[in-house]
């Protein structure tokens, strides 16, 4: 095969079938030989049901594990030469598949693409505000593209790992000098499962903060993990002040932490009208109060493997 397809799927029979269908239409036109494989990741509502209908998928089925470890089998099942890891609450856009061509015609090597996600055209508030504006320098491993070259050398994706493991796939690309990495704008493709309310999205934080508290290491190299520390003794500090009596302090701390949460938001964000400085410095406290909240989450999950 010129390109595998694959896609981790729990519990996600609200969007599989659009996923599958998407990638399916954005390669309906393309010379290249392809297969789309879809790993049901131990889902317990109508996932797999829903993957039975769908003659064009080849439909693998393994225990309840991480995602890293879902990825991994899906990568060694399939026979591309060219790996596209799609989660099951993305869709793909034209441009995606007219962009995979063109890296099969071209690619040389190792290589690590892909693009961050697109945010629905009818977004909510959140979307719209959040994830439409910020950027990173990561690529989301929900629409990342992979010579089977660069996954060999890199061994795969960290099974270590519960959550971030597509930023520490990431940064071993980055560094290493024997895979070029590097975005493609052209590679769109839009996130369906984006949270729609503040309780999603801090639900969402919390989850994938997991990763970051894995151990000391990764604790260290994450500078969210470390800012979401600050956060939390911040407000520690605050309601210490408050309970002794310490009101002018307390009133000087809270406004010190408003003014230092409100600069860290914009320098997370691109330009940005003044509406959504505000709307995203409220979203951006919510957010490393969650992470901060994920440390927790590690410790009490720190026996399970997703």
């Amino acid at each position: 095969m010129d390109l595998s397809v694959i896609i981790p799927a729990y519990n996600e029979e609200t969007f599989i079938m659009k996923c599958c269908e998407s990638v399916r239409l954005a390669l309906k036109d393309s010379k290249l030989t392809y297969e789309i494989l879809v790993v049901d990741n131990g889902s317990d509502d109508n996932t797999a049901g829903i993957l039975e209908n769908i003659t064009y998928v080849r439909f693998l089925k393994i225990e309840r594990s991480s995602i890293s470890n879902a990825r991994n089998y899906g990568a060694k099942k399939s026979t591309g030469r060219i790996l596209a890891f799609i989660d099951a609450d993305v869709v793909v856009c034209d441009k995606w598949g007219y962009a995979i061509e063109d890296i099969f015609e071209s690619c040389e090597g190792a290589v690590v693409t892909g693009f961050q996600y697109l945010v629905r055209p009818n977004g909510t508030w959140i979307e719209r505000h959040w994830f439409s504006r910020i950027s990173s320098s990561h690529i989301n491993g929900g629409n990342l593209v992979v010579s089977r070259s660069a996954f060999d050398q890199l061994e795969g994706f960290n099974k270590e790992l519960k959550t971030g493991e597509d930023v520490d796939f990431c940064d071993r690309a980055k560094f290493s000098k024997e895979v070029s990495y590097g975005p493609r704008r052209d590679l769109e493709a839009i996130h369906l499962g984006y949270p729609r309310t503040i309780g999603h999205f801090m639900r969402r934080e919390l989850w994938h903060g997991e990763g970051d508290f894995a151990s000391l290491s990764f604790f260290l190299r994450s500078k969210v993990a470390l800012i979401a520390i600050i956060y939390a003794f911040s407000q520690l500090i605050f309601l210490v002040l408050l309970g002794f009596g310490y009101f002018s302090l307390a009133f000087m701390l809270a406004t010190a932490f408003l003014m230092a949460n409100f600069v860290i938001t914009i320098v997370r964000f691109s330009m940005m009208p003044l509406r959504s400085a505000i709307v995203n410095s409220i979203l951006n406290y919510f957010y490393f109060m969650a992470r901060f909240g994920s440390l927790f989450k590690a410790i009490a999950k720190r026996s399970r493997s997703y």
